[in-house]
């Protein structure tokens, strides 16, 4: 499988409106998309990215079927943010098959718990990211990688821990972050197939 993500100008369903994303690789646009209201007519919606970023960061392992105590660190969920340089794509998952990806100009997926093919994808992504906590480092905050890069939020019953790789270094193969990329690759693939159907 291609070690990059699938981007591609597709339809989608995101709380009830049909909305296109923009590729990242382009320039930002003002932060809102357009819809069609009941009327025919185009209607502006806000661009709700840094909202449901951050409320994805808040979700406790109880809401998403993960294990809330226990001696160690278990990994219940995953956010994955990606600087392509002009803009941000974020991959929420979590242990229960749920999944959504955002794009900071506007736009996404979400609700991928719903089909069977993404539940897999997602508990593959989810429960690689185990392997990592050891690599990353105990955060409370919630900042986006720095340019060119890619970061990693493994959120756990012990709190979230964090790290970041540069994507040259994941896509040119020689990053140990590498394989969780190309899980949360797979989670897209899948997220992408559904709202092709959906289209």
């Amino acid at each position: 499988m291609a070690i990059y993500i699938i981007i591609a100008v597709i339809l989608v369903v995101v709380t009830g409106f049909f909305f296109a994303f923009p590729s990242p690789k382009k320039t930002l646009q003002k932060p809102t998309f357009t819809t069609t209201n009941q009327g025919g007519g185009p209607e502006e919606i806000e661009n709700r990215y840094y909202d449901l970023r951050k409320m994805a960061l808040k979700i406790t392992p109880d809401l998403v079927g993960g294990q809330s105590t226990g001696r160690g660190a278990k990994v219940f969920g995953i956010v994955m943010d990606w600087d392509t340089g002009e803009g941000t794509v974020t991959v929420v998952a979590f242990q229960n098959g749920d999944a959504s990806m955002y794009v900071s100009s506007g736009g996404g997926i979400i609700g991928g718990a719903q089909y069977r093919k993404v539940r897999k994808a997602v508990r593959s992504f989810v429960g690689l990211g185990q392997d990592y906590i050891g690599k990353a480092e105990k955060t409370t905050t919630t900042l986006l990688p720095d340019r060119h890069n890619v970061g990693f939020y493994l959120l756990t019953n012990k709190g979230t821990f964090y790290a970041q790789e540069e994507w040259k270094a994941i896509e040119y193969g020689n990053s140990d972050w590498r394989p969780l990329f190309q899980e949360a690759n797979k989670v897209l693939e899948r997220l992408r197939q559904i709202s092709e159907k959906k289209g």
